[in-house]
C-alpha cells in the first residue's frame, strides 16, 4: 500500500507547471493553524535540469499567483535528483506533492503504484512541454554525405 498522500486541489497543478515536463499531481497539504492564514507547503520532487528555472522563475511566480487567488502564502520544499532516482524515491515513500520528471517510464512507475491522481497525458501538451532538438555536426563540406540518423549506421561512419 502506498504511503498516505495529502490532498490539495489539482487546480494548483494546472497553474504551477504549464511549462514543465511531465508534471504529475500527487497531493498537497496545509501546515499551520487549521486554515486561518496557514502557510501551505508544496513539496516538489523534480529532475535536476530545470532546478534554476524552478527556483528563479516558476515557483516564485506560482506562489504569487496562488496568494492572489487563494489569499494564502505558499512555501516550497524542493528535492532534485535524476529523473529515475526521483521516481524511485517517490515510489519508495518520498511524499512529493508534485513530480516533474523527464522520462515517460519514470512517470509510468508512479502510475503503476497509483500515485498519480489524474491522467497525466491529458491536455494540450500530453504531459510534455518540450521536445529535444538533436543536431548532427559534420565536417566542412560534409565529405561522408551525412544527412540523417540512418547515415550514421553506414559502414565507415
Amino acid at each position: 500500500m502506498p504511503p498516505k498522500r495529502r490532498t490539495w486541489s489539482d487546480v494548483a497543478i494546472s497553474s504551477l507547471f504549464p511549462l514543465t515536463a511531465l508534471t504529475v499531481a500527487i497531493g498537497c497539504g496545509a501546515k499551520g493553524d487549521g486554515g486561518k492564514a496557514a502557510m501551505q507547503t508544496l513539496t516538489l520532487g523534480a529532475y535536476t535540469t530545470p532546478r534554476e528555472a524552478f527556483g528563479r522563475d516558476i515557483l516564485p511566480a506560482f506562489a504569487t499567483s496562488w496568494r492572489a487567488t487563494s489569499g494564502k502564502a505558499l512555501a516550497f520544499e524542493e528535492s532534485y535528483l535524476g529523473s529515475g532516482a526521483q521516481a524511485r524515491a517517490i515510489v519508495g515513500g518520498f511524499e512529493a506533492d508534485v513530480a516533474a520528471l523527464s522520462l515517460e517510464p519514470d512517470v509510468e512507475a508512479l502510475v503503476a503504484k497509483r500515485l498519480v491522481t489524474h491522467d497525466w497525458k491529458a491536455g494540450a501538451f500530453q504531459g510534455m512541454i518540450t521536445n529535444s532538438l538533436v543536431v548532427i555536426g559534420v565536417r566542412a563540406g560534409n565529405p561522408k554525405q551525412i544527412v540523417g540518423w540512418n547515415d550514421l549506421t553506414k559502414p565507415g561512419i
